[in-house]
């Protein structure tokens, strides 16, 4: 018998969280197999790290250290045979380049899959929710505003409340109703201020907001945009 080998093998820097990370294989899976058909799924390698260690990492502003850390996992998935790489968690996109510089096969940026799709729907203008990070520093904006868009984020009371629905819920698996509330009431702000759409830019946001929660503006999830591009990368189809 010849058995199928792939066209591309998917390396996945997980566990920042385990849901997400759960989450991740599941969409690549899910997307791949509806192209391929039958029983086809894509190859996929997994490091999951120990997300405390993230945690103690981001509490630190420890980036150098993160860099370091989250780069030899990157190394073993290359030598493990992996043919791309992308990670789990747009927050540590933060040393993206430094892990690019580690490797010699792809590193697939979350804010380039991301771009694409906001091209693709003709977005301009986007609110961003994500971890404090995401929402307070300037790396993660500079990624977007690179690219040719405006971005807006909620104001400091909303970053801290929406930070801490993330650590300290979504992260734990529990989704409250009262977070979900909230959550929706900061994106009715982004509309107010004319917004194209809002990015999920953390990949346990999808947990507590989807679509049908807010019809008054378009939401894009950056986990399953990211997680689409990897699956057609696997096929040879991107």
């Amino acid at each position: 018998m010849d058995l199928i080998e792939p066209i591309k093998k998917v390396g996945l820097i997980g566990g920042m969280s385990s849901q997400a990370t759960g989450r991740y294989y599941e969409l690549i899976n899910q997307i791949y197999n509806q192209i391929a058909g039958d029983h086809n799924y894509p190859e996929i390698i997994s490091y999951s790290v120990n997300f405390q260690n993230i945690d103690n990492l981001l509490k630190e502003d420890a980036w150098e250290a993160g860099s370091r850390y989250l780069s030899e996992k990157a190394k073993l998935l290359e030598q493990s045979g992996a043919d791309f790489i992308l990670m789990v968690s747009n927050t540590m996109h933060r040393v993206a380049d430094s892990i690019q510089k580690n490797i010699s096969i792809p590193f697939i940026h979350i804010a380039d899959a991301v771009s694409e799709k906001l091209n693709d729907e003709f977005v301009r203008s986007i609110g961003v929710l994500g971890t404090l990070p995401v929402m307070k520093e300037d790396y993660y904006k500079e990624f977007y505003r690179s690219r040719g868009f405006e971005v807006h984020v909620p104001d400091e009371f909303d970053q801290i409340e929406v930070d801490r629905i993330i650590f300290d819920e979504l992260c734990k698996g529990k989704v409250l109703e009262s977070s979900k509330k909230k959550l929706q009431e900061i994106c009715l702000k982004f509309v107010q201020q004319n917004t194209d759409g809002i990015l999920l830019a953390c990949t346990e946001l999808e947990m507590a907001i989807q679509q049908e929660d807010l019809k008054q503006i378009s939401l894009f999830d950056t986990m399953e945009i990211h997680a689409s591009k990897a699956a057609m990368l696997a096929l040879g189809r991107d």
